[in-house]
């Protein structure tokens, strides 16, 4: 239900509609339902990951390893992200 919901943009009433050709009547209040349980427990589980992340001792959080041109001014040239020594 979540999947559909949030990463395919699946609204509930649809999910409801597909559940019903299945044999099922599941109301669109149930799935909300389901929804504020299950983010209840995703919550606790990411609050953890978070302290975990921001607890590190080697924090990289958001690094980005795009080789970006970079001006050696002894040389002058140019590499790519690599160190110059």
């Amino acid at each position: 239900m979540m999947t559909q919901k949030f990463l395919n943009a699946l609204p509930y009433e649809r999910q409801r509609r597909d559940i019903r050709r299945s044999g099922l009547n599941v109301p669109v209040i149930t799935l909300c339902r389901l929804e504020t349980g299950v983010s209840a427990h995703l919550e606790t589980v990411a609050k953890k990951i978070r302290d975990d992340i921001l607890n590190t001792s080697h924090l990289a959080v958001g690094l980005d390893e795009t080789k970006w041109p970079i001006l050696n001014t002894k040389t002058q040239t140019v590499i790519f992200g690599e160190s110059t020594k």
